[in-house]
């Protein structure tokens, strides 16, 4: 599925998702890059508002795109895996880079 399905599919004509937080608060997120490692598909979002312009976190949220038991795409947080979390950051910066540099399609 190519980026642009991805969008299409969760992701407004805007650009953006409304998600539910913990406590089922919505939150709304930017639409920044799809990438896929492993075989399977991530998302990278940011948050419209920042949460605490003093924090030291990245400003985005990268979530796991699954199939759940009904056949629809859901996202998925990667909880306490911060391994996986660091190499999919530095995968999305490199490819950040690649398109900056015009080294990456869209």
């Amino acid at each position: 599925m190519s980026e642009k399905e991805k969008k299409e599919n969760m992701i407004d004509d805007n650009g953006f998702i409304e998600l539910l937080d913990e406590n089922n608060n919505p939150v709304n997120f930017e639409f920044i890059h799809a990438m896929t490692f492993n075989e399977t598909d991530y998302v990278v979002l940011a948050p419209v508002e920042d949460e605490d312009p003093d924090s030291e976190e990245t400003g985005v949220v990268i979530l796991r795109q699954v199939i759940d038991e009904d056949g629809n795409e859901v996202l998925e947080a990667l909880d306490e895996d911060d391994e996986l979390l660091d190499e999919l950051f530095d995968i999305f910066v490199a490819e950040m880079e690649a398109l900056e540099d015009g080294d990456l399609d869209a």
